[in-house]
């Protein structure tokens, strides 16, 4: 059987910097994140993996993720490209305006 549980965190950014977005989608019976932190600013609520909506104020060009699966077995992928669990993502450039991260884990 194959659950799934799509989490979505908005990251707002002041003064005119970029907005970013962080969906997390999980597939699987435990694809859950123990964990979630960005590089710069901080998610606020503080990360609860119940929880499905963030924001976080940054002024920076670029940002990582990182990312920490429940299950040792999961696999993740940040935009596309494999991340081990509680490792950095590469830099994720930022722009003036939305900016969408995808953060996907398999288990």
């Amino acid at each position: 059987m194959t659950m799934s549980k799509k989490l979505v965190g908005m990251l707002a950014m002041i003064a005119a910097a970029s907005l970013v977005a962080v969906g997390v989608q999980a597939q699987s019976s435990n694809a859950d994140l123990s964990d979630l932190e960005l590089s710069a600013g901080s998610l606020s609520p503080a990360f609860s993996s119940a929880e499905l909506s963030y924001t976080a104020s940054v002024t920076v060009s670029s940002i990582t993720v990182t990312p920490t699966a429940d299950d040792a077995g999961a696999t993740i992928t940040v935009n596309g490209e494999p991340v081990d669990s509680g490792d950095p993502s590469g830099a994720v450039s930022l722009h003036l305006g939305v900016n969408v991260i995808a953060v996907v884990v398999t288990a």
